[in-house]
């Protein structure tokens, strides 16, 4: 790109300029999708309580209000100001139908076998023994 820089400095055609610019966009968007598979590549090798922490606390030290996890696009593509607006609008993607209004709902207890061989004492015991030393529950300050 510097040498097409220079080239076209030097000899000042139309033809030299297009070529750059067209390196210029060439690049940002190899910049771009190189940046885009990064991130994919560093969330999906994201496995352990550590790695999950130390992104939980980049992403909330984020200054920037748009990219603020309270943050999400409404229906009209504006972005919501308070955490009860976000509520809001979330809870009305992701719960379109009224529990009460729907006739099927099974409302009996589900069997606890499931749940008992999902949370036995021997991975609840794996999960807590995968912290840190000296490591406790709770947000760092």
């Amino acid at each position: 790109m510097k040498q097409k820089l220079m080239t076209a400095h030097s000899s000042k055609t139309q033809e030299h300029w297009e070529a750059l610019r067209q390196s210029n966009r060439t690049y940002k968007k190899l910049h771009t999708k190189t940046k885009q598979d990064e991130w994919r590549k560093f969330c999906a090798d994201t496995e352990t309580v550590k790695e999950s922490a130390r992104m939980n606390k980049i992403l909330k030290n984020c200054n920037d209000k748009t990219e603020k996890l309270e943050s999400v696009y409404k229906s009209d593509g504006t972005l919501t100001t308070t955490p009860e607006e976000t509520l809001e609008v979330m809870e009305r993607s992701h719960f379109k139908d009224d529990a009460t209004s729907n006739p099927h709902t099974d409302h009996t207890i589900p069997d606890t076998h499931l749940l008992d061989n999902i949370y036995s004492d021997t991975r609840m015991k794996e999960a807590i023994m995968s912290f840190d030393p000296l490591k406790a529950a709770g947000p760092d300050t």
